[in-house]
């Protein structure tokens, strides 16, 4: 079994760096070129990408030589069209693709850190609860402290007063 410092330990150090804010541009940068790294890493093919382009569509023959000429000009110009339709369509989804895997990697380092945290949550709440109760042990015992002397001083007060002359006998400050 896995200790939470084992997970947490894939996660970058630069999360835990007090200075880290997205919202400078350098660390923004910072993060954008380790999560390309990242996702490079972790390329496998695809099935989108890894066939080859399709054979261009059968050019349609013509009788005369000078359609001929015109419609392999045609035919050149929609097949140059189609390749350059596919190229972008292409980028888009390997954008899309990387744009995905790089929030996956972002979303498990933040699933990481959550566990993390509630692993070390659920380690300290019973010293933390122990601990309160015992606080509160103490506070009523100095309650019962701070009664039992208010009693004493009281009872000082009437042995005094029923018991020895006031005047002869020196007074303590504060009493």
């Amino acid at each position: 079994v896995e200790s939470a410092e084992e997970r947490v330990s894939i996660v970058p150090q630069m999360f835990f760096s007090p200075r880290f804010d997205l919202t400078q541009p350098a660390m923004f940068n910072e993060l954008q070129a380790l999560l390309e790294d990242v996702t490079e890493s972790n390329d496998e093919p695809d099935i989108h990408t890894t066939h080859a382009n399709p054979p261009p569509p059968p050019q349609r023959q013509s009788a005369t030589p000078t359609n001929t000429t015109v419609n392999a000009t045609n035919n050149s110009t929609a097949e140059s069209e189609h390749l350059n339709r596919q190229a972008q369509n292409l980028t888009v989804l390997r954008n899309s693709q990387t744009a995905h895997a790089q929030q996956e990697t972002l979303t498990s380092y933040l699933d990481l850190i959550e566990m993390s945290l509630l692993e070390q949550v659920r380690q300290k709440s019973e010293l933390y609860f122990r601990e309160t109760a015992r606080f509160q042990e103490l506070k009523g015992l100095v309650a019962t402290s701070v009664e039992e002397v208010s009693g004493l001083k009281e009872q000082l007060v009437t042995i005094r007063e029923e018991n020895v002359d006031v005047e002869e006998v020196p007074r303590m400050d504060g009493v």
